[in-house]
């Protein structure tokens, strides 16, 4: 399966990037997925919807660029319940499976 992997850091910190993207690698090799891309928005808090690199995911999920999107946490997206909500239903219509590796 084609894999896009998004990744959002508020934190300027290397080692939050690197955790997040470890994890999501990781998750990725495990199930056997090949990433096709990865998305990166440093320094964008979740309630601003317009982070650069997540519409640039959109844009290329409505594409059908890739056939899941990997995230650490759900909150990534967005932490914005209607704003989040509405990402889900995108990529839903896109026939994006999301997959996070932590669940809290």
């Amino acid at each position: 399966m084609r894999v896009s992997i998004y990744i959002r850091c508020v934190n300027p910190d290397k080692s939050e990037f690197d955790g997040q993207r470890n994890r999501c690698i990781s998750y990725a090799a495990q199930a056997g997925h090949e990433v096709v891309s990865m998305y990166v928005d440093y320094r964008q808090s979740s309630l601003d919807d317009h982070q650069p690199a997540l519409q640039e995911m959109l844009a290329a999920a409505r594409a059908g660029a890739f056939d899941a999107l990997i995230i650490d946490q759900l909150y990534r997206l967005s932490r914005a319940e209607v704003q989040l909500s509405q990402y889900l239903n995108d990529l839903n219509l896109y026939k994006i499976s999301l997959l996070v590796t932590q669940m809290n």
